[in-house]
């Protein structure tokens, strides 16, 4: 009995090394082969979401440009019940731009940040995106300093740090390297410690860019 499973796990073996070579034989067309799925894939999906949504095909102009009208987020609009509001953004090219965003809390500031910040990467992704109209500039990075990335960055780091001590990470990734087609989104930056002090950092950040 031994001897027979001995040959059967020979014979398993063999079969899997054969069939290793003949794999390995064709691993460029392989590759490519994975390339195209992926990217008809990709496509696919694109085209799903455009019509699922209706979503706006944006302009991308090599200028400053940011002009969207009727910005949705896509997974918020999925949750709620009833009409979801779309908002309009215009960023000026003219003078220093910054925006900034006030209201109570609940208002939708923060996932008006996110929506800013999704439909510009979906832009540059040749996505169409969740708007009535959008023209944007070409973006050379997105940075972000939002608290609710900040556990998500903790799991994948697994180095535990302040929300004050992340933001200000952040905030210094943005100050050592934003050109002026960076996009730089900060949530509530300053909360995480003294309010003179946090009042006092969010404006000498908005002084500079």
């Amino acid at each position: 009995l031994g001897d027979v499973l001995h040959s059967i796990v020979d014979l398993q073996e063999s079969i899997l090394r054969e069939l290793r070579e003949e794999i390995l034989a064709h691993a460029s067309l392989m590759r490519d082969i994975s390339r195209c799925v992926s990217e008809i894939d990709v496509l696919l999906a694109f085209a799903d979401i455009a019509v699922n949504y209706n979503m706006c095909r944006p302009t991308l102009r090599d200028d400053d440009a940011f002009e969207v009208a009727g910005a949705r987020h896509p997974l918020y609009e999925s949750f709620i019940e009833g009409e979801f509001i779309g908002n309009d953004v215009h960023m000026p090219t003219d003078r220093d731009r910054v925006i900034v965003l006030t209201g109570p809390n609940g208002s939708g500031k923060t996932v008006m940040m996110q929506t800013i910040g999704l439909i510009t990467y979906l832009a540059h992704c040749g996505s169409f995106v969740p708007a009535t109209r959008a023209v944007i500039g070409l973006t050379d990075r997105i940075y972000t300093a939002m608290t609710a990335l900040r556990e998500d960055a903790e799991r994948k780091t697994r180095v535990p740090e302040s929300g004050f001590t992340y933001a200000l990470h952040q905030v210094a990734r943005m100050i050592n390297n934003a050109t002026r087609r960076s996009l730089c989104l900060l949530d509530e930056f300053g909360i995480q410690t003294q309010s003179t002090d946090g009042a006092a950092l969010l404006a000498a950040i908005v002084e500079h860019f």
